[in-house]
């Protein structure tokens, strides 16, 4: 998980529609579209750096704040 920061943000599959403002929007590239049977974003942690503008722009609020764990 990503060190030194105590937020993290990772996206309900079931409220996910990949309509990809997440990935666009993203600043550090962390979030992308999985390619299985139904498609949904998914962050990576190691690079999430908490900023939250994932969850601002999610028209579904599918993306969730979690803490951090160490």
């Amino acid at each position: 998980m990503a060190k030194g920061i105590a937020v993290v943000f990772s996206i309900d599959p079931d409220l996910c529609e990949a309509c990809g403002a997440c990935v666009l929007i993203c600043p550090t590239g962390a979030i992308f579209i999985s390619e299985k049977d139904i498609e949904f974003s998914v962050i990576d942690p190691d690079k999430c750096q908490g900023c939250g503008v994932c969850a601002i722009v999610c028209p579904n609020g599918a993306v969730k704040e979690k803490l951090n764990e160490p």
